[in-house]
């Protein structure tokens, strides 16, 4: 029993999380799986008469790489390329903790003087 309000709800006391969204589960997903999204979308790209496409963190980017990042002011992003590999870009001081989650395998960062726009840019052919 508890003797004091609390603003965490009873259910994720009792199971022992004091945060909520640690109390989801997420599904194993393999990394394959992710290539075959990423796959789904690249053949998407050639009817839509694209070269490429980008997701920045949200739902978008986690479904296509399995990448949980939070959106914030510093350029993270997947681009999907109809005719080469995906390719993420990110600052470098979160490039460790992003290929620990990502099926993505092509990592380009970026440094705190550099401009990610400009990286991101020099993706695509002139």
């Amino acid at each position: 029993m508890f003797t004091k309000p609390c603003a965490t709800p009873f259910f994720w006391i009792k199971r022992g999380f004091s945060n909520p969204s640690a109390s989801i589960r997420r599904m194993p997903v393999t990394r394959d799986s992710y290539l075959r999204r990423i796959d789904t979308l690249r053949a998407r790209l050639s009817s839509l008469h694209a070269d490429a496409a980008f997701a920045t963190p949200s739902s978008n980017l986690f479904y296509l790489s399995g990448i949980d990042f939070h959106r914030s002011e510093r350029l993270t992003a997947l681009f999907v390329f109809k005719d080469r590999d995906p390719v993420v870009v990110c600052p470098s001081f979160e490039a460790n903790r992003l290929r620990g989650m990502s099926a993505v395998s092509q990592v380009r960062t970026w440094e705190e003087t550099e401009d990610p726009w400009a990286l991101a840019a020099s993706l695509f052919p002139a």
